[in-house]
């Protein structure tokens, strides 16, 4: 047995401030479902109320992590809004009626890739609501280290921020990346994180942020420390943006059938035969 949720219809004057700020009235709208028979639920008990003999279900992907995906399934046929549905996933599609949110183990056997259903509680909800407005970048010295960033790239756990900074964008494998740096002429730095990173540049700098960055039209990826080395290493091996841009291309060409949309698993999946081809 394990555990979904249904998401209730509701709108977006339901609420007043954000989705993170009313958590607590977002969970009014959830219902924690046990289920041996995932199947079943979904067809005959939650998004066929009508019986009919045949429906139009849709799954959307609203969470990556490296060990788990989470998804929300409807019914396409579905006329009331749902706006927590909406905004929760991924691509910030219209969703219309009840929901479902379930929970996806995702691991890798053999390099195959195996799918398993996992238990979802209303810390899962916690989980995905602060992804919403809350990402973690890292800052780049002589070490790697973790922050948290808002929608405004105000970092949230100091009363600095990195407006004042120079950035520079890349799109790295369908992933917007933002390098936020400062520059010093007279810098001599002997860190190699920074100063890989300033060859990519083609400056001296001693202060380095990455981010993803924020777009409107999907969610916002928050980065790990895996995905930054693993980024740090490409523009180090390909500091030309050109041919980063080439390689991608071409990886996306020779790989057409994508195993899995979980961004985490795509851009190590994409880095590890980049790196290989490099050898």
């Amino acid at each position: 047995m394990f555990q979904v949720i249904t998401i209730k219809p509701n709108t977006f004057n339901d609420f007043k401030l954000s989705l993170w700020s009313e958590r607590n009235k977002v969970k009014e709208y959830m219902n924690i479902v046990d289920t041996t028979n995932f199947q079943e639920l979904l067809v005959d008990k939650i998004l066929n109320p009508d019986k009919k003999s045949s429906i139009d279900l849709n799954t959307l992907d609203v969470l990556y992590t490296r060990t788990h995906t989470y998804q929300l399934v409807y019914n396409c046929d579905g006329e009331e809004e749902n706006y927590i549905g909406t905004i929760l996933n991924y691509k910030r599609k219209i969703v219309k009626g009840i929901c479902v949110l379930v929970k996806i183990s995702v691991n890798q056997i053999d390099n195959k890739l195996i799918y398993k259903e996992s238990a979802l509680s209303m810390d899962d909800i916690d989980f995905i609501l602060k992804d919403l407005f809350y990402h973690t970048g890292y800052k780049i010295s002589d070490k790697i280290e973790e922050f948290t960033y808002d929608n405004k790239y105000n970092i949230t756990n100091n009363v600095d921020h990195i407006f004042n900074l120079n950035n520079y964008e890349i799109n790295l494998f369908g992933i917007p990346i933002k390098i936020w740096y400062k520059e010093d002429t007279e810098v001599k730095t002997k860190i190699s994180y920074v100063r890989d990173i300033g060859i990519f540049l083609n400056k001296k700098i001693n202060e380095v942020y990455i981010t993803s960055g924020i777009y409107p039209q999907c969610k916002t990826l928050s980065l790990d420390n895996t995905m930054v080395k693993q980024i740090i290493d490409l523009v180090t091996t390909y500091p030309d943006e050109g041919e980063l841009k080439d390689i991608t291309v071409a990886y996306n060409f020779g790989n057409k059938e994508q195993r899995t949309h979980n961004v985490y698993i795509m851009f190590d999946d994409f880095y590890w035969k980049v790196i290989k081809e490099n050898e």
